[in-house]
């Protein structure tokens, strides 16, 4: 089965799923919001912040408000 319709996301939010998976394994710790805008090549923050929005929707990751990478891999 794709991994896109298993997982049930977007090629975006896949993209970004898989970079903050690959970002905590490499770097021991998750990106930032301006890190995943960067790799993603997005001028507008509000873009990113939607994504991680979807992907904790679906229950994916889990955000703490406020905290500067405060990111869970659910």
């Amino acid at each position: 089965m794709d991994d896109l319709i298993k997982w049930d996301r977007t090629v975006v939010e896949k993209k970004v799923f898989d970079f903050l998976v690959e970002y905590k394994e490499e770097h021991g710790r998750f990106p930032t919001q301006k890190e995943i805008q960067d790799h993603l090549g997005n001028k507008s923050p509000s873009h990113t912040l939607k994504c991680l929005q979807r992907l904790e929707e679906k229950n994916w990751i889990r955000r703490l408000p406020r905290l500067e990478r405060a990111i869970h891999i659910l």
